[in-house]
């Protein structure tokens, strides 16, 4: 929390309220996003979800200065849309249906 507070603290766009009351419920979307992908469930929504979370995130921090955390989260944007771009990423996963997206039925 007190790195949180440094960020906000640092921050001139995101400086807004409503962003550092709810910054503490971002691992548990990182979480959820993390079983989608390892369960192999609902694929490309997770992968969609995590590619507009990492680039948020990426702006956050170049806007509050940690240009390394910026570099990183942008670097996973670009991975997850490049993945997303594929669409061969579900071929492992619990149950490969072209139509669902590995939904299992």
């Amino acid at each position: 929390m007190n790195r949180l507070d440094t960020y906000f603290d640092t921050t001139t766009v995101f400086g807004f309220g409503f962003l550092e009351e709810l910054a503490p419920l971002v691992p548990f979307g990182e979480f959820g996003i993390g079983m989608f992908l390892t369960l192999g469930i609902f694929i490309r929504k997770a992968l969609l979800t995590s590619s507009v979370f990492f680039s948020f995130c990426s702006l956050f921090f170049l806007d509050s200065g940690y240009f390394p955390l910026a570099l990183i989260h942008l670097f996973l944007c670009i991975l997850a849309i490049i993945l997303l771009r594929k669409k061969k990423y579900d071929l492992s996963s619990i149950r490969y249906d072209k139509d669902s997206y590995g939904v299992m039925q």
